[in-house]
Order: C-alpha cells, then structure tokens, then sequence
C-alpha cells in the first residue's frame, strides 16, 4: 500500500443562503418556519414567470422532430436568464453582502462558490464573477434524512 502527500489548506464557509415560498429569504426564515410547522405552498400563478421564453423553441422544430441548432459566438449570453440562475446569482450576491464582503473582493482573493446540486452553477458563478480557483458542488440531500 502507498501513501501519497497531500497538502491541505484551510477552507472557511463565509456563510449560507436560501430562497424558498412564503417569504423564506434567509436561513432564519427558514429554521423558524420548520419549528412553527408553517404550510407555505401555495398555487404557481400564470404571471409568476414567462412560461412562452422557456417554451417558443419547442415551436421551431423541422420536420424530424429535431430543434434546429443556431450557432452563437462562444460568448454570448442568452436573452432571458434561467430563473433558477437569476436567483443563484442574486443569493450570491446577497450572502456577500451580508457577510461583509464584495464581488470586488471575492475576485482578488482565493475563494470558491459552492453549491449543493446542479454541478454547472458553481461554475457559471466562477464565470460571471471573475473567480479563478477550483469549485465543490456537493449534493447533500441524503444527508438530510
């Protein structure tokens, strides 16, 4: 058996955050929400997003059922932003700001975004936010049960 030298660094988590229903901005919210046994479902309303952005592509199909494919120049960004990305974006934000810190800040130093699903997010916020160093998307639902 071989052993191998593995330098290890320190790593901090600067902080946490959340978006759910019923008002759920923060971690708080969220903790207080589960010990008051809170229901917050509610019914999804047609104006809650653009349902015809996310669905138009589906009407330009050819005759074999395939999407026909546009080349776009390796920068360019899509029209309409993923809701789900739109939201990660500005939780990210939030958490910086919340924890002292600035987009500014975070793109001088040695620091991460992680993530607990979807392995591309980290690094579209790598991207977006000018961050250089590796990435950890950990998928930590299990560990809830």
């Amino acid at each position: 058996m071989t052993s191998s030298n593995t330098l290890l660094e320190p790593i901090a988590d600067i902080g946490i955050a959340c978006e759910f229903a019923g008002d759920i901005h923060r971690a708080n919210d969220l903790w207080y929400t589960l010990k008051e046994s809170q229901d917050v479902g509610s019914a999804t309303t047609i104006d809650r997003f653009d349902l015809k952005s996310f669905t138009a592509h589906m009407l330009n199909m050819d005759n074999n059922g395939q999407l026909h494919q546009k080349l776009l120049p390796a920068d360019a960004e899509p029209a309409n932003i993923d809701p789900y990305h739109r939201s990660l974006i500005l939780k990210f934000v939030d958490l910086l700001d919340g924890d002292g810190y600035s987009v500014e800040k975070m793109s001088a130093a040695r620091m991460r975004p992680g993530h607990r699903s979807r392995f591309y997010e980290p690094n579209s916020l790598l991207y977006h936010f000018n961050l250089h160093d590796p990435n950890v998307s950990l998928d930590v639902a299990c560990s809830s049960s």
